[in-house]
């Protein structure tokens, strides 16, 4: 509720002020005689006016009769009656301002008495209680239709019921509308008839996903036969920390020796950090820099290790210089095996631009980071789809070695069908 207070010469000025000010549902709450000091001396004679304007004010406004228009327009105003009325309030006879005022006469504004602000704020309450559950449950419906407009619902004339029930699922899997419209179509399910059950529809579109995965969604950890294997990825993605991981792994099987090189000399600590993993681990570890003589050397300083895990800057890949210096990297050492590493708590438009930024990165595989942050990551089973590149591993924590895995199918469907997949 809006509160203003007036000091004018008659209400006639005052009405006008609160029409201009608060507008035609504007309510008069109290007014009264006041003397206003000028000059030191002088005292002048004025009205003070209080008034406010709220939406959940009551305020009453009388029936509308189309005849009364014309009576008004039939009858003139008696200007007397109206003079002595003004009289009367510059008296102060009506300083309560008990009755409710007209102010017909500047426009239709109506106001109505206030006995005091005790009975206002009571009133207010009252309409709040009454308000509230509708304005929950307008959010509730606000918030869905912007649920439904983000999903987008894009095949209009061929879809039925269990077709947008099937959309809808895979959509809040953190799927694109545009991978999600395209596993439809392939899938052949938007060409079947409606039957009236959607279990039959889902198990359908389930066994075409399974043959069409069969492939990318087999785990793809370390080969054996690999010795160099690089890890590529932007900045935050926990590529120092994993590579921890899989080194304490390879130590802990005690099948090959490990040595780790980083060429992360952008980062502050990030050697430090590497190093310390190193010593814990009891393995060499060497630092080279983007070149081909630092690079050489430092492979060649480890040419007792059957497997060395190469640690890259993160960089913001978005740049296309950023690609470009880690595709020179690269092309440096005899590589075995590229890994893209990638956080599942990043936006899925984000990873799809990733995705096309490596596209001049002959990669091997992927290698997902942050399970355990996230809750919908069907993100994974779209970059799978796109790149045609199968899952090596999953981390689910900062705990070395303990919070890796090697990816799993049943960890494919379950990003696309959710954990309770059938």
């Amino acid at each position: 509720m809006m509160v203003k207070r007036y000091v004018v010469r008659d209400m006639p000025e005052a009405l006008l002020r609160i029409r201009s000010d608060l507008g035609k549902d504007a309510v008069i709450l109290s007014s009264k005689r006041i003397h206003v000091r000028k000059w030191l001396i002088w005292r002048s004679k004025r009205i003070e006016v209080m008034a406010a304007v709220a939406g959940d004010l009551p305020v009453k406004i009388p029936a509308y009769h189309p005849s009364a228009l014309g009576q008004a327009a039939a009858k003139p105003e008696n200007v007397s009656e109206k003079a002595e009325e003004q009289k009367r309030i510059l008296r102060g006879e009506t300083s309560n301002m008990s009755s409710t005022m007209s102010m017909q006469s500047i426009g239709d504004v109506q106001v109505h008495s206030a006995n005091s602000i005790k009975g206002i704020t009571s009133a207010q309450e009252d309409t709040r209680q009454v308000l509230l559950p509708i304005l929950d449950e307008m959010k509730k419906l606000t918030y869905r239709l912007q649920q439904l407009s983000s999903q987008n619902t894009v095949f209009v004339g061929g879809m039925n019921q269990e077709h947008f029930q099937l959309q809808q699922l895979l959509v809040q899997q953190g799927i694109s509308v545009d991978t999600v419209r395209e596993w439809m179509q392939e899938s052949g399910v938007l060409s079947m008839p409606k039957v009236g059950d959607y279990q039959l529809l889902l198990q359908s579109f389930r066994n075409w996903f399974i043959q069409q995965f069969q492939t990318f969604a087999v785990p793809s950890p370390i080969q054996s036969t690999s010795r160099i294997v690089a890890f590529v990825g932007p900045t935050g993605v926990g590529k120092t920390t994993t590579i921890a991981k899989l080194a304490a792994l390879h130590v802990l099987s005690g099948e090959r020796k490990v040595g780790l090189i980083t060429c992360d000399t952008y980062r502050i600590a990030a050697i430090e950090q590497l190093r310390t993993y190193a010593q814990i681990l009891g393995i060499p570890l060497e630092v080279a820099e983007s070149d081909a003589v630092s690079l050489n050397k430092a492979v060649d300083s480890l040419s007792h290790c059957d497997l060395l895990l190469m640690d890259t800057a993160g960089r913001n890949y978005f740049n296309q210089r950023s690609t470009q210096d880690v595709q020179t990297l690269l092309s440096i050492a005899p590589i075995d095996e590229i890994v893209l590493v990638l956080s599942l708590t990043s936006k899925a438009e984000d990873l799809n631009r990733l995705l096309e930024a490596f596209s001049t990165i002959p990669f091997h595989k992927f290698l997902f980071t942050k399970l355990d942050e996230t809750s919908s990551y069907g993100v994974a089973a779209e970059l799978i789809w796109k790149a045609k590149k199968p899952l090596s591993y999953i981390t689910t924590g900062q705990n070395v070695p303990d919070d890796i895995s090697p990816s799993t199918k049943d960890f494919v469907l379950k990003s696309v069908f959710g954990e309770g997949h059938p």
